[in-house]
Protein backbone atom coordinates (compact mmCIF):
# COMPACT_ATOMS: atom_id res chain seq x y z
CA UNK A 1 0.00 0.00 0.00
CA UNK A 2 2.76 2.73 0.68
CA UNK A 3 4.61 1.79 -2.21
CA UNK A 4 1.54 2.49 -4.12
CA UNK A 5 1.30 5.50 -2.42
CA UNK A 6 4.98 6.22 -3.50
CA UNK A 7 3.79 6.18 -6.60
CA UNK A 8 0.94 7.95 -7.41
CA UNK A 9 3.08 10.64 -5.70
CA UNK A 10 6.12 10.20 -8.05
CA UNK A 11 3.69 10.45 -10.53
CA UNK A 12 1.75 13.80 -9.11
CA UNK A 13 5.48 15.38 -8.49
CA UNK A 14 6.92 14.90 -11.95
CA UNK A 15 3.25 16.55 -13.65
CA UNK A 16 3.92 19.65 -11.14
CA UNK A 17 7.14 20.03 -11.89
CA UNK A 18 6.81 20.18 -15.68
CA UNK A 19 4.33 22.96 -15.19
CA UNK A 20 7.09 24.68 -12.76
CA UNK A 21 9.57 24.61 -15.60
CA UNK A 22 7.39 25.99 -17.93
CA UNK A 23 6.71 28.93 -15.82
CA UNK A 24 10.57 29.74 -15.21
CA UNK A 25 11.31 28.93 -18.84
CA UNK A 26 8.66 31.13 -20.24
CA UNK A 27 10.95 34.62 -18.47
CA UNK A 28 13.72 35.92 -20.78
CA UNK A 29 17.08 34.70 -20.05
CA UNK A 30 18.39 37.85 -17.77
CA UNK A 31 15.20 37.49 -16.01
CA UNK A 32 15.40 34.31 -15.76
CA UNK A 33 18.70 34.28 -14.34
CA UNK A 34 17.77 36.86 -11.91
CA UNK A 35 14.68 35.27 -10.57
CA UNK A 36 16.80 32.00 -9.44
CA UNK A 37 19.64 33.64 -8.35
CA UNK A 38 17.46 35.86 -5.96
CA UNK A 39 16.21 32.44 -4.75
CA UNK A 40 20.01 31.23 -3.92
CA UNK A 41 20.73 34.83 -2.13
CA UNK A 42 17.38 34.25 -0.10
CA UNK A 43 18.32 30.55 1.05
CA UNK A 44 21.89 31.88 1.99
CA UNK A 45 20.36 34.40 3.99
CA UNK A 46 18.27 32.58 6.30
CA UNK A 47 21.11 30.08 6.52
CA UNK A 48 22.58 33.06 8.72
CA UNK A 49 20.19 31.54 11.15
CA UNK A 50 22.96 28.99 11.95
CA UNK A 51 25.39 31.90 12.98
CA UNK A 52 22.02 33.46 15.83
CA UNK A 53 22.44 32.59 19.16
CA UNK A 54 19.08 32.48 21.22
CA UNK A 55 20.50 31.23 24.12
CA UNK A 56 21.08 33.80 25.86
CA UNK A 57 18.17 35.42 28.14
CA UNK A 58 20.43 38.95 28.75
CA UNK A 59 20.90 39.91 24.95
CA UNK A 60 21.59 43.02 24.31
CA UNK A 61 19.15 42.65 20.74
CA UNK A 62 16.38 41.54 22.51
CA UNK A 63 16.08 43.89 25.00
CA UNK A 64 15.58 46.30 22.28
CA UNK A 65 13.04 44.45 20.17
CA UNK A 66 15.24 44.87 17.05
CA UNK A 67 15.11 41.44 14.52
CA UNK A 68 18.23 39.72 14.01
CA UNK A 69 20.58 40.61 11.59
CA UNK A 70 19.66 37.42 9.01
CA UNK A 71 16.60 38.09 9.03
CA UNK A 72 17.38 42.02 8.04
CA UNK A 73 19.01 40.53 5.42
CA UNK A 74 16.14 38.19 4.08
CA UNK A 75 13.84 41.60 4.07
CA UNK A 76 16.14 43.47 1.99
CA UNK A 77 16.74 40.74 -0.68
CA UNK A 78 12.70 40.33 -0.64
CA UNK A 79 12.59 44.14 -1.18
CA UNK A 80 14.53 43.95 -3.98
CA UNK A 81 13.02 41.14 -5.67
CA UNK A 82 9.85 43.30 -5.22
CA UNK A 83 11.09 45.74 -6.95
CA UNK A 84 12.03 43.75 -9.84
CA UNK A 85 8.67 41.91 -10.11
CA UNK A 86 7.49 44.90 -10.71
CA UNK A 87 9.97 45.88 -13.81
CA UNK A 88 9.19 43.00 -16.21
CA UNK A 89 4.79 42.14 -15.09
CA UNK A 90 3.70 44.15 -17.94
CA UNK A 91 5.89 42.03 -20.09
CA UNK A 92 4.30 39.06 -18.94
CA UNK A 93 0.74 37.56 -17.61
CA UNK A 94 -0.28 38.23 -14.14
CA UNK A 95 -0.96 34.74 -13.71
CA UNK A 96 2.62 33.32 -14.61
CA UNK A 97 3.77 36.09 -12.16
CA UNK A 98 1.41 35.11 -9.48
CA UNK A 99 2.71 31.44 -9.68
CA UNK A 100 6.50 32.63 -9.67
CA UNK A 101 5.80 34.95 -6.65
CA UNK A 102 3.93 32.38 -4.97
CA UNK A 103 6.68 29.41 -5.42
CA UNK A 104 9.38 31.85 -4.35
CA UNK A 105 7.55 32.80 -0.91
CA UNK A 106 6.59 28.74 -0.31
CA UNK A 107 10.27 28.01 -0.54
CA UNK A 108 11.53 31.04 1.44
CA UNK A 109 9.12 30.00 4.51
CA UNK A 110 9.89 26.17 3.93
CA UNK A 111 13.71 26.60 4.78
CA UNK A 112 12.93 29.29 6.98
CA UNK A 113 10.93 27.21 9.60
CA UNK A 114 12.89 24.01 9.21
CA UNK A 115 15.55 26.00 10.04
CA UNK A 116 14.13 27.66 13.15
CA UNK A 117 13.10 24.48 14.17
CA UNK A 118 16.91 23.53 14.33
CA UNK A 119 17.67 26.25 16.53
CA UNK A 120 18.98 24.98 19.88
CA UNK A 121 19.02 25.61 22.99
CA UNK A 122 16.52 27.90 22.56
CA UNK A 123 15.70 30.71 26.03
CA UNK A 124 12.64 32.75 26.29
CA UNK A 125 14.32 35.69 25.32
CA UNK A 126 15.67 33.87 22.40
CA UNK A 127 11.78 32.67 21.53
CA UNK A 128 10.54 36.03 21.93
CA UNK A 129 13.43 37.29 18.98
CA UNK A 130 12.52 34.37 16.74
CA UNK A 131 8.73 35.26 16.99
CA UNK A 132 9.80 39.10 15.76
CA UNK A 133 11.88 37.37 13.34
CA UNK A 134 8.80 35.70 11.65
CA UNK A 135 6.99 38.74 12.33
CA UNK A 136 9.22 40.59 10.28
CA UNK A 137 9.23 37.96 7.24
CA UNK A 138 5.60 37.72 6.90
CA UNK A 139 5.38 41.56 6.13
CA UNK A 140 8.32 41.05 3.88
CA UNK A 141 6.45 38.37 2.21
CA UNK A 142 3.12 40.28 2.05
CA UNK A 143 5.32 42.62 -0.30
CA UNK A 144 5.33 40.37 -2.95
CA UNK A 145 2.17 37.82 -1.75
CA UNK A 146 -0.56 40.06 -0.54
CA UNK A 147 -3.13 37.24 0.02
CA UNK A 148 -0.94 35.04 2.17
CA UNK A 149 -3.59 32.20 2.12
CA UNK A 150 -2.72 31.43 -1.25
CA UNK A 151 0.88 30.03 0.35
CA UNK A 152 -1.38 27.49 1.28
CA UNK A 153 0.13 25.17 3.94
CA UNK A 154 3.48 26.62 4.32
CA UNK A 155 2.07 29.75 5.92
CA UNK A 156 0.04 27.70 7.85
CA UNK A 157 3.00 25.90 9.34
CA UNK A 158 4.73 29.11 9.85
CA UNK A 159 1.90 30.86 12.41
CA UNK A 160 1.57 27.41 13.91
CA UNK A 161 5.22 27.25 14.64
CA UNK A 162 5.09 30.09 16.71
CA UNK A 163 2.33 29.18 18.55
CA UNK A 164 4.57 26.07 18.96
CA UNK A 165 7.28 27.96 21.02
CA UNK A 166 5.54 28.84 24.08
CA UNK A 167 3.58 25.89 24.85
CA UNK A 168 5.11 23.47 27.47
CA UNK A 169 5.98 20.14 26.48
CA UNK A 170 2.76 18.48 28.44
CA UNK A 171 0.68 20.94 26.63
CA UNK A 172 2.12 19.82 23.02
CA UNK A 173 1.58 16.24 23.87
CA UNK A 174 -1.83 17.14 24.49
CA UNK A 175 -2.01 19.09 20.98
CA UNK A 176 -5.54 17.98 18.52
CA UNK A 177 -5.07 16.19 15.41
CA UNK A 178 -6.10 19.24 13.57
CA UNK A 179 -3.03 21.45 14.77
CA UNK A 180 -0.36 18.53 14.14
CA UNK A 181 -1.81 18.67 10.48
CA UNK A 182 -0.41 21.88 10.15
CA UNK A 183 3.23 20.87 11.08
CA UNK A 184 5.63 18.82 8.79
CA UNK A 185 6.82 15.53 11.17
CA UNK A 186 10.40 17.03 10.70
CA UNK A 187 9.56 20.75 12.47
CA UNK A 188 7.72 19.15 14.89
CA UNK A 189 10.81 16.51 16.15
CA UNK A 190 13.15 18.61 15.57
CA UNK A 191 11.70 21.17 17.44
CA UNK A 192 10.57 18.94 20.53
CA UNK A 193 13.86 17.40 20.46
CA UNK A 194 15.68 19.95 20.58
CA UNK A 195 13.97 20.76 24.03
CA UNK A 196 14.90 17.62 25.78
CA UNK A 197 18.14 16.71 27.93
CA UNK A 198 21.35 16.44 27.22
CA UNK A 199 20.86 12.42 27.38
CA UNK A 200 18.25 12.56 24.72
CA UNK A 201 20.42 12.59 21.42
CA UNK A 202 19.58 14.98 18.33
CA UNK A 203 19.21 13.71 14.49
CA UNK A 204 22.29 16.72 14.08
CA UNK A 205 24.43 14.41 16.27
CA UNK A 206 23.77 11.39 14.04
CA UNK A 207 25.48 12.78 10.65
CA UNK A 208 29.20 12.34 9.78
CA UNK A 209 29.73 15.99 10.83
CA UNK A 210 27.71 16.41 14.26
CA UNK A 211 26.73 20.03 13.24
CA UNK A 212 23.79 21.97 11.91
CA UNK A 213 25.60 22.34 8.64
CA UNK A 214 26.57 18.89 8.35
CA UNK A 215 22.83 18.01 8.78
CA UNK A 216 21.35 20.33 6.43
CA UNK A 217 23.65 19.11 3.60
CA UNK A 218 22.30 15.50 4.30
CA UNK A 219 18.49 16.54 4.20
CA UNK A 220 19.48 18.65 0.75
CA UNK A 221 21.09 15.74 -0.09
CA UNK A 222 18.44 13.45 0.49
CA UNK A 223 15.75 14.98 -1.34
CA UNK A 224 18.07 15.81 -3.92
CA UNK A 225 18.87 12.37 -4.92
CA UNK A 226 15.30 11.82 -5.57
CA UNK A 227 15.00 14.68 -7.52
CA UNK A 228 18.33 13.75 -9.65
CA UNK A 229 16.28 10.48 -10.45
CA UNK A 230 13.37 12.40 -11.62
CA UNK A 231 15.67 14.07 -13.55
CA UNK A 232 16.88 10.84 -15.35
CA UNK A 233 12.91 9.70 -15.88
CA UNK A 234 12.59 13.34 -17.72
CA UNK A 235 14.79 13.07 -20.16
CA UNK A 236 12.94 11.05 -22.46
CA UNK A 237 9.79 12.95 -21.27
CA UNK A 238 8.78 15.32 -24.95
CA UNK A 239 7.32 17.99 -22.77
CA UNK A 240 10.17 18.92 -20.78
CA UNK A 241 12.78 17.91 -23.70
CA UNK A 242 10.72 20.52 -25.78
CA UNK A 243 11.27 23.15 -23.27
CA UNK A 244 14.80 25.41 -23.86
CA UNK A 245 17.85 24.20 -22.64
CA UNK A 246 18.81 25.67 -18.81
CA UNK A 247 21.93 28.94 -19.68
CA UNK A 248 24.30 26.91 -17.23
CA UNK A 249 25.30 24.35 -15.12
CA UNK A 250 24.65 27.04 -12.15
CA UNK A 251 21.62 27.92 -13.03
CA UNK A 252 20.28 24.17 -13.60
CA UNK A 253 21.50 24.09 -9.58
CA UNK A 254 19.51 26.73 -8.62
CA UNK A 255 16.10 26.05 -10.43
CA UNK A 256 16.48 22.50 -8.82
CA UNK A 257 17.21 24.00 -5.35
CA UNK A 258 13.96 26.79 -6.37
CA UNK A 259 11.91 23.48 -7.32
CA UNK A 260 12.94 21.61 -3.91
CA UNK A 261 11.25 23.38 -1.98
CA UNK A 262 9.05 25.18 -3.46
CA UNK A 263 5.92 22.44 -2.74
CA UNK A 264 5.26 20.60 0.59
CA UNK A 265 3.24 17.13 -0.37
CA UNK A 266 6.08 16.04 -3.09
CA UNK A 267 8.02 13.05 -3.50
CA UNK A 268 11.52 14.68 -1.97
CA UNK A 269 9.76 16.02 0.72
CA UNK A 270 7.87 12.93 1.64
CA UNK A 271 10.80 11.35 1.10
CA UNK A 272 13.13 13.56 4.14
CA UNK A 273 10.38 13.53 6.08
CA UNK A 274 11.06 9.48 5.95
CA UNK A 275 14.65 9.73 6.69
CA UNK A 276 14.26 12.30 9.31
CA UNK A 277 11.95 10.24 11.39
CA UNK A 278 14.33 6.97 11.33
CA UNK A 279 16.50 9.29 12.70
CA UNK A 280 14.09 11.00 15.32
CA UNK A 281 13.38 6.97 16.31
CA UNK A 282 16.86 6.08 16.17
CA UNK A 283 18.01 9.13 18.99
CA UNK A 284 14.53 7.86 20.93
CA UNK A 285 15.58 4.66 21.20
CA UNK A 286 19.06 4.79 22.32
CA UNK A 287 17.99 7.16 24.81
CA UNK A 288 15.59 4.75 26.34
CA UNK A 289 18.26 2.26 26.19
CA UNK A 290 20.55 4.47 27.87
CA UNK A 291 18.41 5.52 30.52
CA UNK A 292 17.22 1.99 31.43
CA UNK A 293 20.67 0.84 32.03
CA UNK A 294 23.88 2.15 34.02
CA UNK A 295 23.10 4.94 36.21
CA UNK A 296 20.57 6.57 34.59
CA UNK A 297 18.57 2.82 35.49
CA UNK A 298 15.15 4.46 37.40
CA UNK A 299 15.22 7.45 35.75
CA UNK A 300 12.03 9.06 34.44
CA UNK A 301 12.04 9.25 30.82
CA UNK A 302 11.82 13.08 30.08
CA UNK A 303 8.45 14.64 28.50
CA UNK A 304 9.57 15.11 25.76
CA UNK A 305 10.68 11.54 24.61
CA UNK A 306 6.83 10.55 25.67
CA UNK A 307 5.43 13.06 23.60
CA UNK A 308 7.33 11.78 20.31
CA UNK A 309 6.59 8.52 20.44
CA UNK A 310 3.14 9.30 21.12
CA UNK A 311 2.64 11.90 18.69
CA UNK A 312 5.26 11.39 15.96
CA UNK A 313 3.95 7.85 14.58
CA UNK A 314 0.61 9.83 13.95
CA UNK A 315 1.98 12.87 12.58
CA UNK A 316 3.92 10.67 9.48
CA UNK A 317 1.05 8.33 9.23
CA UNK A 318 -1.26 11.29 8.37
CA UNK A 319 1.68 13.18 6.57
CA UNK A 320 1.34 10.27 3.76
CA UNK A 321 -1.70 9.96 3.32
CA UNK A 322 -1.75 13.71 2.56
CA UNK A 323 0.85 13.09 0.01
CA UNK A 324 -1.14 10.28 -1.27
CA UNK A 325 -4.31 12.52 -1.19
CA UNK A 326 -2.51 15.70 -2.83
CA UNK A 327 -1.12 13.02 -5.93
CA UNK A 328 -4.77 11.80 -6.57
CA UNK A 329 -6.10 15.41 -6.95
CA UNK A 330 -3.44 15.94 -9.52
CA UNK A 331 -3.83 13.12 -11.54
Amino acid sequence: MYTLCQTRIAHSHRKKKKNTRKIIYKLDYDEHRYVLSASKQLDLAILGIQSETFSDNNNNNNNTGTSSFYIRRVCSSISILKKYFQSFTSNYTSEMIGEMKIMLCRHVICNFVRHASLIRPLSETGKLRLTQDMTQLELSLAQIVTDTSSLGWVYEELRAFRQLLFLETDAVAQLPRHELSKFRPSTFSHHLIGRGPVELEHPIDTVKESDLKGYTKWILDTARAVQNMDEDEDENDTLVSSLPSVPSSSTSSSLSSLELFSRVYDVPSCTVENAIWKRVQACLDKYAQRMSSGSSSGEELCAEYHALVKMGPVMMRSFRAQCAASSSSST
